[in-house]
């Protein structure tokens, strides 16, 4: 999943738990939920959010600076590449780590689904063109336009669609 991280925030909505693994810069590590594995990004436990402010991309409360970033930055990449697909909610245009992630998958092919929150504008939606390119759009409410990754990801899947299906 590629969105914004917060305490609490869109992927618990969709797991319908908390999103927590024991490491979180194991580039392997996956949580299970009844129709999906998440490969990432995990969050470190942080039940008083200081691992979710401006910038901290869940990397923790204590280790921060560039040796940390390039810790995430590694774990992150190594998952998008061993993702089957990428689900990615953009609900502002501060994104930058977001939209990196939709480049990156496109780029390896790995398919993404990209949902616009409602926070956005239709200026801002039409100004995020450049990546809606490399993306399948699914809209509506957060938790309809995942159903409908899902379903869309299964349909390939069957059909064959996306090429080789990926097993990462």
């Amino acid at each position: 999943m590629a969105g914004k991280i917060a305490q609490h925030g869109w992927r618990e909505r969709l797991a319908h738990e908390t999103v927590i693994v024991s490491d979180s810069l194991d580039p392997h590590e996956t949580q299970d939920f009844p129709d999906f594995t998440l490969t990432g990004p995990f969050f470190v436990a942080c039940g008083h959010g200081c691992a979710h402010g401006p910038a901290t991309h869940g990397q923790g409360c204590f280790e921060r600076g560039d040796g940390a970033r390039r810790r995430v930055f590694d774990a992150n990449i190594a998952r998008i590449e061993h993702s089957d697909f990428i689900f990615a909610h953009v609900n502002e245009l501060d994104c930058f780590g977001t939209l990196f992630e939709i480049g990156h998958a496109h780029a390896c092919g790995v398919p993404v689904f990209l949902n616009f929150g409602p926070d956005l504008t239709d200026r801002q939606k039409q100004e995020l063109w450049f990546a809606r390119m490399g993306c399948t759009m699914v809209l509506g409410p957060l938790e309809e336009a995942f159903e409908c990754a899902l379903q869309i990801w299964g349909d390939a899947c069957v059909a064959n669609v996306f090429g080789e299906v990926r097993h990462g």
